[in-house]
């Protein structure tokens, strides 16, 4: 028991410890790549919204500029639909519109599969004449007259025009696609007497976004999605609808409508955390447990100069990336219990192997105690301690009743010699242990390197100096383990005056 607990808990404690720091750094690893992940698609994100928003703006206010400097005449409607028509094709917008406060209308986009305009450039009709573009721009087939209204209570025209500066509508219904949402910039356009000359628009289809979140999916089973302070839903990369149509009308829907999606597990994890949306003012971080599988959320705020302010979300779940390292784990579990096995197996057999020759060793001496001289023990073992224990034991128990008193004087007589020998040797003798330190030394030894008995018995070669360089001793020891005696070494030493000595000189070790 002595042998096995230690060496058994030991082990235990090696294998446990080291099967929980892999598991613990399995861990680690996955949160670092979830949150390297999760930033570098939402930095994507960001960057696509930047690009895709901020050339709408851009175009917009351009055109803006161009009909307040009558650079495009706003009086000819047919050539300013001709250069939306381009527009729209070489930036890829839903729609370019403009309007003017007497009710004149010009817009050009793609819709049901067609590229066209919608012209109401005569106001007083009423109607607006929707027709097919050639290769050129030109019109080129009048296909639809649908009752235009009134423009200047449309939407994009309004917003822009009360507030007097460029913004943006709230997502809607895209005007030529019901069926689609869509956001809208607009710019009002004043003359030099600061007099509203009309309201130039650029729609963006929502779906653009939605096809890159789709393509942009972080992982095979992750979300990605964007959302308003209000919790209406802009654009996911999902399959879950953004609207729903209720009676013929288009509703949008917010995160707590997405019932029974990851998006509704999300929405409310996050306002269990965060309270609300209107709270999330920097990236947040945190994941949670869904369906026994962790995922990783990140929610990081999107806005621009003209007050949109949308939260970008994306999410992991734990599975999709940690296949890999959840497999090392596993392997590590049962590598470990393998050698928790092996090494209490190899514990009993090892105290099993010392433990039987000290059992018989015990025996033979219960037997000597109680005289029983003619018992000997079996002395070939692989424990070179034990063997020569028993071999000992043996020449002990056949010798020991004749010849005790003649050991006994042989040894004392043994002693002396050896005393009278060591003592007066003209040669330097120093017994030592393997450490070092010095156990005996003779006269001559003495009078060599100059000290006192006291000086050097019982101190250790380090601290008395003599060695000129101990890595030599230390060499000489581990030749020494492996032939027991070498004759003719060559090393140098100090005495105590600071003296250079070469010696020669044999060393043999001691059992």
């Amino acid at each position: 028991m002595v042998l096995i607990v230690p060496f058994v808990v030991e082990i235990a404690i090696a294998v446990g410890l080291t099967g929980y720091l892999s598991f613990r750094n399995g861990q680690q690893a996955v949160n670092q790549l979830a949150n390297q992940l999760m930033g570098e698609v939402n930095d994507c994100i960001e960057q696509h919204l930047s690009n895709y928003l901020g050339t709408a703006k851009r175009v917009n206010q351009v055109n803006a500029n161009a009909l307040r400097m009558k650079i495009l005449n706003p009086a000819d409607l047919q050539l300013l639909g001709k250069h939306f028509w381009n527009q729209v094709q070489a930036y890829n917008f839903s729609y370019i519109n403009f309007g003017t406060p007497q009710g004149a209308y010009i817009g050009a986009g793609y819709a049901k599969g067609i590229w066209h305009i919608a012209d109401q450039s005569k106001p007083n009709v009423g109607e607006t004449e929707i027709y097919t573009m050639d290769n050129w721009g030109n019109q080129a087939h009048l296909f639809n007259l649908s009752d235009g209204g009134v423009v200047s209570k449309t939407d994009w025209y309004q917003v822009a025009a009360n507030a007097q500066k460029q913004s943006w509508t709230s997502v809607r219904t895209l005007d030529q696609q019901p069926n689609s949402m869509s956001l809208a910039i607009s710019t009002p356009v004043y003359d030099r007497l600061n007099r509203l000359m009309g309201v130039t628009s650029i729609e963006l289809n929502l779906e653009e976004i939605h096809q890159f979140l789709s393509n942009l999916k972080a992982t095979r089973n992750g979300s990605v999605f964007i959302v308003e302070r209000s919790s209406f839903l802009v654009a996911n990369s999902g399959d879950e609808a953004i609207f729903r149509s209720v009676k013929g009308q288009v509703k949008r829907l917010k995160l707590s409508d997405n019932w029974d999606t990851p998006i509704a597990a999300i929405a409310d994890h996050l306002v269990q955390k965060y309270g609300s949306l209107q709270s999330i003012q920097s990236t947040k971080q945190f994941s949670f447990i869904k369906d026994k599988e962790r995922q990783f959320v990140q929610v990081t705020p999107f806005r621009d100069e003209l007050g949109l302010d949308w939260l970008v979300v994306v999410a992991v779940p734990e599975s999709d990336f940690a296949a890999a390292i959840n497999d090392n784990n596993v392997t590590t579990v049962v590598l470990c219990v393998i050698a928790l096995a092996v090494a209490i197996a190899l514990g009993f057999l090892t105290s099993y192997w010392i433990a039987r020759p000290i059992v018989r060793l015990s025996k033979a001496s219960r037997d000597l105690m109680l005289g029983k001289l003619d018992y000997s023990v079996e002395e070939e073992n692989w424990i070179a301690e034990l063997e020569m224990l028993a071999h000992s034991f043996n020449q002990m128990t056949t010798h020991l009743q004749q010849s005790f008193d003649e050991v006994t004087t042989a040894l004392q007589e043994s002693e002396e010699k050896f005393t009278k020998i060591f003592r007066t040797s003209p040669d330097p003798i120093a017994i030592t242990t393997l450490d070092g330190v010095f156990l005996e030394v003779n006269q001559s030894f003495l009078n060599l390197f100059g000290y006192s008995e006291a000086e050097v018995v019982g101190r250790p070669a380090a601290e008395i100096g003599h060695w000129m360089d101990l890595d030599d001793r230390q060499a000489l020891i581990q030749k020494l383990q492996v032939t027991e005696a070498l004759h003719n070494l060559e090393y140098h030493f100090y005495t105590r005056s600071g003296e250079v000595l070469t010696l020669l000189f044999p060393v043999k070790l001691l059992s």
